[in-house]
């Protein structure tokens, strides 16, 4: 952050920002702070992980359910605030559309990177070089005693391994939808992204299952946990907000549809009435201000009313379309009732069968 009058603006950190210093925004070096701020999150996370944990656990939920909907909840809206809050700050105080697209596409391209680095190669290069340790450690032992079984300590090594866990593959894809969902008004791309990201995640799981984990327990499942499917209806109605407030308040979209709601040259005139001779800035400031946000003095209500009303609108759309879709197709049910009657069918069959 460089601009002087920003609340999270660090000088020392700005001053590295500046045209000709190591971070240049024109710069390879300039995704650096980008690399790092994906790295605190990942720390951040980690830490709120055992808080949420310990939490949970105080509240001594009555099932295993109660309890992995208590977990989720808390893990799930602390790390979608530490991730999107940097996108935030521009889309709705900096209001830099063109800001928002180039850090939702490097956040979104840093954490693809990170999650691949942290879940499967560094653990296998960590694993492979234990696996090498110990296995001379079993071959000194194979040549001191003969009848000691080398089959076992591989059997025993695969057991020491670490379990999956579908919890942090849930998180990261719910993580990912809000990329994708929150900021598609900004950044459209990001949807194609998504989808090379998953093939990429989708091998990477793979791999971590076969070479780096044991193998995971099976667990019977109809359909991913309530608590996983409400988060991510919130994350959709909660898009239909952002994404409408994007268009008005920081990208050219709404100008070029309702040209009679902005004038940049009667804006900037009032903010520049309103500067004092004391603050020097101000003027640049005010031509700032009117170039990012120029509405008409005295049409500012209507247009956000116009923004709410299209807000609402998409949002009684979406109800509907989602009433209207059944979660279970027809043809299923029709499958699962035939299948019910043959069940039936062939009970009642038996029971005439067996002799009195």
């Amino acid at each position: 952050v460089v601009d002087p009058h920003s609340p999270v603006m660090v000088p020392a950190l700005a001053k590295l920002a500046e045209p000709g210093e190591i971070f240049d925004p024109a710069s390879t070096l300039s995704l650096v702070p980008v690399i790092g701020y994906s790295l605190v999150i990942m720390i951040l996370n980690m830490v709120y992980r055992t808080v949420a944990e310990k939490l949970t656990d105080f509240e001594n939920h009555r099932t295993e359910t109660e309890y992995e909907n208590a977990l989720v909840f808390k893990r799930v809206f602390f790390e979608m605030f530490d991730c999107y809050a940097a996108l935030l700050y521009v889309a709705f105080y900096r209001l830099e559309v063109v800001r928002l697209r180039e850090e939702v596409l490097a956040l979104f391209t840093a954490d693809e990177i990170r999650r691949v680095a942290v879940e499967s190669i560094i653990p296998f290069i960590l694993r492979w070089w234990n696996h090498r340790s110990k296995q001379k450690e079993l071959e000194a032992k194979k040549k001191k005693d003969d009848s000691f079984d080398l089959a076992a300590a591989a059997l025993e090594e695969e057991a020491d391994a670490e379990q999956p866990e579908a919890f942090d593959d849930y998180l990261e894809l719910v993580v990912q939808f809000g990329y994708v969902c929150l900021f598609a008004a900004a950044c459209p791309l990001a949807a194609a992204l998504a989808v090379i990201s998953n093939v990429i995640e989708i091998r990477s799981d793979i791999f971590k299952l076969c070479f780096v984990c044991r193998r995971p327990r099976p667990s019977p499942a109809s359909n991913i946990p309530t608590a996983w499917f409400s988060v991510l209806s919130f994350v959709a109605y909660a898009s239909v907000l952002t994404n409408c407030l994007i268009i008005a308040c920081t990208s050219q979209q709404m100008r070029d549809w309702f040209p009679h709601f902005f004038d940049i040259e009667a804006k900037k005139g009032l903010l520049i009435e309103a500067c004092t001779a004391e603050d020097e800035g101000c003027v640049e400031r005010a031509i700032k201000e009117a170039n990012q946000f120029p509405v008409a003095p005295g049409v500012g209500h209507k247009l956000m009313s116009s923004v709410f009303l299209f807000e609402h609108l998409l949002l009684v759309l979406c109800y509907i379309i989602r009433s209207l879709i059944p979660q279970v197709p027809k043809k299923v049910r029709t499958a699962l009732k035939k299948q019910e009657y043959l069940n039936e069918l062939k009970a009642s069959t038996l029971e005439n069968s067996t002799p009195q």
